[in-house]
């Protein structure tokens, strides 16, 4: 193949591998001489040879959130930049967190990243026996597994303190599903509410618009409807704020004010302008890749809890700061 393209050795090894810098001439003249042999890459010798797969495990959920979908197409980028494939399993209700890592461990993997969900003690500690490295984004890990996230409980409490100042007095905060453990942003959030001595509420809406839409709709018809209204994420802030004036025709923000978090792209179209707290997400995925490849190239490396700030974008839900 060197001969045909014109190329050294070394030439075609570096084009043939993903990530490799290689001058674009050279990269078609290998390309076009691959083509005309019918030449392959054989991944599987590769890996036997290098004992590295150079493919990493996206173990999410949450999909139909845009911020994570959007952060799949991020962690995709990144991992393609560094010359590493991903294998994609999605979290659903009827497969589990623990079936997609079981699922994701039939294949010979590098690492695993894992975002809205996290492993089990016992599992991550099995990856660990094995070094095979684990980075968790937005849930709490094991000891076993890195951690990248933001300073949950510093942004619930900001929220509450951006609502009280307004003056604000009944909040209401929805959350994600019942049964499940409260956010730290949630569980801040309702401290600091608490501390206040303001009226606080509770409901649930499942993450999304739907439901957000839904709860939204319930607390506002309640005896004592809120004010204020603090959503766990931006799909649900957006059914709230449709609740609000479509269902109970309240005005937002001078009867209700919302706030939501992820700052997704809707967040800022005109129809909704969604006061939001904006969570940080090119530097989420690019420290979760950048901890995840450091463990990879050197396994006794330590597991790393990283937490990122968060600022809180305003706009058309919340009373304008010079009005407080």
């Amino acid at each position: 193949m060197a001969r045909l393209a014109g190329v050294s050795r070394s030439a075609v090894s570096r084009t043939l591998t993903a990530g490799a810098s290689v001058a674009d001439d050279t990269r078609r003249r290998v390309l076009e001489a691959a083509d005309q042999l019918g030449y392959r890459p054989n991944l599987m010798a590769r890996t036997l040879m290098t004992q590295r797969s150079k493919v990493v495990a996206l173990v999410m959920g949450h999909l139909r959130n845009p911020f994570f979908t959007n952060m799949l197409g991020l962690f995709n980028e990144q991992l393609r930049a560094n010359g590493y494939q991903t294998l994609l399993q999605i979290v659903s209700a009827d497969f589990g967190v623990e079936q997609a890592v079981e699922a994701a461990l039939q294949y010979q993997l590098d690492g695993i990243l894992m975002a809205s969900c996290h492993p089990s003690a016992a599992l991550a500690a099995r990856c660990h026996r094995y070094q095979l490295p684990i980075v968790a984004v937005d849930r709490t890990s094991d000891q076993n597994a890195s951690q990248i996230w933001i300073q949950s409980d510093a942004l619930g409490k900001s929220i509450a303190a951006r609502l009280l100042a307004d003056g604000r007095k009944r909040l209401a905060v929805i959350e994600g599903t019942p049964g499940e453990p409260l956010s730290r942003r949630s569980r801040s959030f309702m401290q600091c509410a608490q501390s206040a001595g303001v009226s606080l509420t509770i409901d649930y809406g499942g993450y999304y618009y739907e439901g957000g839409r839904e709860a939204a709709a319930r607390l506002l018809r309640s005896a004592s409807p809120p004010d204020a209204i603090f959503c766990l994420t931006d799909p649900m802030a957006l059914g709230a704020i449709d609740a609000a004036r479509f269902d109970a025709a309240i005005r937002v923000p001078q009867d209700l004010s919302i706030i939501g978090c992820g700052d997704i792209p809707a967040a800022a179209w005109p129809s909704f302008d969604l006061t939001t707290a904006r969570l940080p997400l090119a530097e989420i995925v690019q420290q979760s890749v950048a901890t995840l490849l450091a463990r990879i190239e050197d396994p006794t490396l330590r597991p790393e809890h990283l937490q990122l700030t968060c600022p809180i974008v305003e706009r058309g839900t919340t009373l304008p700061r010079v009005e407080r």
